[in-house]
């Protein structure tokens, strides 16, 4: 639940402002090993912390090299630490939400390019005379993480016959 809160939280502030703020993050990424340590031991805690650094990772590195926005990094690490008990839920949030966040940035090429606009001249039967949409210089990662969350939660909740 806590994940879900967290992303929701973040797709709602990235979708409005195109920032997410360390208010949404850096409570679970801290709060979360401390719950886990103190209601299931220490060694959920590190598990949580070793999710948290692994998830938080690739983020980092594309952060570093300008293809990321830290808000973006400081979420997933706090997905990572907040499902920690199981080491691959949170990489399987981050795989998800990139690659919906792709299929989005595709169609908002597609809507918001000159290139998207031949495209689209191409494939229909009428041509438009209408000058393209300036195209975004960013993806917002907030709402691909709430999908991207909600999916792989979901998913681990359904009974596999």
């Amino acid at each position: 639940m806590l994940a879900l809160g967290v992303s929701t939280a973040a797709a709602l502030t990235d979708w409005r402002t195109g920032q997410i703020p360390n208010w949404i993050t850096v409570p679970p990424l801290v709060a979360a090993p401390l719950v886990l340590g103190l209601s299931m031991g220490p060694a959920h805690a590190l598990l949580s912390v070793v999710s948290a650094t692994l998830c938080g990772l690739v983020p980092y590195i594309a952060f570093r090299s300008g293809g990321m926005g830290g808000g973006d990094v400081k979420l997933f690490a706090a997905l990572g630490a907040s499902t920690g008990m199981d080491l691959s839920t949170g990489m399987r949030i981050q795989l998800v939400s990139l690659a919906i966040a792709a299929v989005g940035g595709v169609a908002s090429l597609l809507v918001h390019t000159p290139q998207g606009e031949r495209i689209r001249r191409f494939l229909s039967t009428t041509t438009h005379d209408r000058p393209p949409a300036p195209a975004s210089r960013s993806i917002k990662l907030g709402p691909s993480v709430l999908l991207g969350t909600g999916s792989v939660l979901f998913s681990n909740t359904l009974p596999i016959p």
